[in-house]
């Protein structure tokens, strides 16, 4: 169906022509009026779909400018109005660009203040080019025209080169599709319209050439209906990614090079708009540094959480241990490792099934977060169903207490019913006191707390092994159960 509608909008327009030559400017006014707003309209509905909805819509809002454009040069046609009511359209026209380029522009990516500054720089590029534009318009000779033509041409261009440079390097099929759809429209916006304003410049609204200023967008209006997604680009990644980081750079380096066209007859604008460019582009700079900063340190932290049970895992676990086996040497204070290993949770897990063993290691883990009252300790998951505590600062008497307290808040689960009663864990513990730390490592702690957890299993399960290194030759383990 929408392919049917813009042959159908055509037949109308061309019908109308023929039904009212009397009135053929106004009725073709009408549909040249109508002809961007159901651009407008696919455009918004198709944001509404999903996909880049903020491309969509920004194209949707251009389209709504060009429209407003042609109604105003409807007003003044009809009207007969005054030269000060034509500046009003061509104002339009030339603004109509302003949401494409920050379409083409602004990564859909991005957070909300990277793509105000996106916004902010589009619309000063928007008020220059008129300013140049405008300069022309002012005239009343040929010589004038033609560039107020050539100017509208450069506009063309550049939305058609920066649409096939953004297709060329999109992947996500939505994106691919909205770029697929904008380059349609510029690549044969480009040439009616050169047509139109070079060789029937001089034909009244009225005549069949109307029908060519449709096409395009009609065009857009039945690929944004259609929504169909192409598949991926045939590119390189590093040229992807080249496109993507630099396509927030066209904003800037375009206003640097309006500003200097345009500084000999509006020095003022001229500078504005390299403040603005170069404020722009710093801004932008910045607060794209931030962001990935931000998401740099978010991406640090989820690599050290375990996603299942939401405590550290065996990567952050190394480095606390590390960090605090140092600084432990250098205070002169003791340490100790502890490892909790739940009993019989591969029967847990055939019994009850995966979901059930998920559960269970959620909920150990946080009796044994729980159980950990001094500021300093740290519990990660260790791997499997075992965990791994660090006490820094902890005698054998202080680790054999936190030791009892988390294999007695594991039991205490066994009462809430179900897939849990019963379950219970053993604790291997080994405590390095200050005496022995500088020569004792954390890679043989480890070692000797995972020999304590298979005395515990061995003599039972449900309880604590606790283990004491450092008599004079550093290897000598004095056995203590608790």
């Amino acid at each position: 169906m929408p392919a049917v509608l813009p042959f159908v909008f055509l037949l109308l327009h061309g019908l109308a022509l023929a039904a009212w030559p009397a009135r053929a400017d106004a009725a073709s006014l009408g549909f040249l009026v109508l002809a961007p707003a159901f651009a407008a309209i696919a455009c918004a509905v198709r944001g509404t779909r999903g996909g880049p909805r903020t491309l969509w819509w920004a194209t949707a809002a251009g389209f709504m400018l060009w429209s407003a454009g042609m109604a105003a040069t409807a007003f003044g046609v009809l009207r007969s109005a005054d030269d000060g009511v034509a500046e009003l359209p061509m104002l339009l026209f030339v603004l109509y660009g302003v949401p494409l380029t920050f379409a083409l522009a602004s990564p859909e990516g991005d957070r909300i203040r990277l793509r105000l500054v996106d916004a902010a720089l589009a619309a000063t590029l928007g008020v220059l080019f008129y300013a140049h534009t405008n300069t022309f318009g002012e005239g009343e000779d040929a010589r004038a025209f033609s560039h107020l033509r050539w100017m509208f041409d450069v506009e063309n261009v550049y939305i058609a080169a920066f649409a096939a440079l953004r297709f060329s390097a999109a992947v996500r099929p939505g994106e691919r599709a909205f770029f697929g759809t904008l380059l349609a429209f510029a690549a044969v916006y480009l040439p009616v319209a050169a047509y139109v304003n070079h060789i029937e410049h001089d034909l009244p609204y009225g005549s069949v050439t109307d029908l060519l200023i449709d096409v395009p967008f009609l065009l857009c209006a039945a690929l944004a209906l259609r929504g169909v997604a192409t598949t991926g680009a045939a590119t390189s990644r590093g040229w992807q990614t080249l496109v993507h980081a630099g396509s927030p750079l066209m904003l800037p380096v375009s206003l640097l090079i309006v500003s200097a066209f345009i500084a000999q007859t509006h020095t003022r604008l001229a500078f504005a708009g390299l403040v603005v460019a170069l404020l722009g582009y710093g801004a932008r700079s910045v607060l794209a540094q931030l962001q990935l900063s931000g998401e740099r340190d978010r991406l640090d932290a989820l690599s050290r959480v375990d996603s299942l049970t939401g405590i550290p895992n065996r990567r952050s676990f190394d480095d606390s241990v590390a960090r605090e086996w140092a600084r432990a040497r250098r205070a002169g204070e003791g340490i100790a490792v502890l490892l909790v290993d739940i009993d019989h949770f591969k029967r847990l897990n055939d019994t009850h099934g995966h979901q059930a063993g998920d559960d269970a290691l959620r909920l150990v883990a946080q009796a044994i977060a729980t159980a950990l009252r001094r500021p300093g300790d740290v519990a990660a998951r260790f791997g499997g169903e075992e965990f791994a505590l660090l006490l820094p600062g902890a005698d054998g008497s202080a680790a054999g207490r936190i030791a009892e307290r988390v294999r007695a808040a594991i039991a205490a689960l066994g009462t809430s019913g179900g897939a849990l009663t019963d379950i219970t864990a053993s604790v291997g513990a080994a405590v390095v006191p200050a005496s022995a730390l500088q020569r004792i490592d954390p890679a043989t702690a480890v070692s000797v707390a995972d020999q304590a957890l298979y005395s515990a299993k061995d003599e039972g399960r449900n309880r604590v092994c606790l283990r004491l290194l450092g008599d004079a030759d550093g290897a000598s383990l004095h056995p203590a159960n608790v």
